[in-house]
């Protein structure tokens, strides 16, 4: 009885580690939609209102994850692009990003469905990349 709660907790534990990536996730996406909304979108994050035009973010398979977003500040006549850099892993079923940079900064969470990635950033805001 001990051997099977041990082998039922090793597994648990294997489920929530992170694994190596996944070739099917692994390629380039477009953002498509920000809270379900299609591009352009005025967001608000930390008081700062800015219009989202456009994003990427790229998986390679080695486990490193670029991504970049063209946004617009409130007021202001052209736009800017910034980027980030990191890696991603396969937790179970959900994909977690380790990023650093002005654009996409910290842990954070996503899923991988019908050849869409959506990953939750700032303040619970969703953007859904497309491939």
């Amino acid at each position: 009885m001990r051997w099977a709660a041990i082998v039922a907790a090793a597994a648990a534990l294997a489920c929530n580690s992170p694994s190596a990536p996944s070739t099917a996730v692994a390629g380039g996406y477009a953002l498509a939609t920000v809270n379900g909304a299609k591009l352009p979108v005025t967001v608000t994050v930390a008081g700062a209102t800015t219009t989202i035009e456009s994003g990427s973010i790229d998986l390679s398979p080695d486990g490193a994850v670029v991504s970049h977003h063209t946004t617009r500040p409130s007021g202001a006549t052209q736009s800017g692009t910034t980027s980030s850099t990191g890696t991603w892993a396969m937790v179970g079923s959900a994909i977690r990003l380790d990023m650093q940079g002005a654009d996409l900064a910290g842990s954070l969470s996503a899923t991988f469905a019908s050849g869409a990635l959506t990953v939750t950033v700032a303040q619970g805001r969703t953007e859904r990349f497309a491939k």
